[in-house]
């Protein structure tokens, strides 16, 4: 509570929330990927989770829905490797 108030981010922030969950979620997926998964493989997927996490935004628009639709596309991709392990 007090680090969150430190960044001034109110308690009950949705985006911090939603962040918080797809991390976690995120995390513990490529973990299981990984006992699967060559290096080199790992290591595009890693950056695929960067580009969509962190890259792919337009200043220009909100960052709301581009959070919502990047965590969507992450989650299908994701959902679509542990099918495949």
């Amino acid at each position: 509570r007090e680090w969150l108030e430190g960044f001034n981010i109110p308690i009950n922030d949705e985006f911090f929330i939603k962040w918080q969950k797809t991390i976690i979620n995120t995390s513990e997926a490529l973990r299981k990927i990984e006992n699967e998964t060559k290096p080199d493989i790992m290591n595009m997927i890693w950056n695929i989770v960067l580009i969509v996490l962190y890259l792919d935004y337009d200043m220009d628009k909100d960052f709301m829905p581009q959070f919502e639709e990047s965590r969507e596309r992450l989650s299908k991709c994701i959902n679509e490797l542990m099918s495949r392990t």
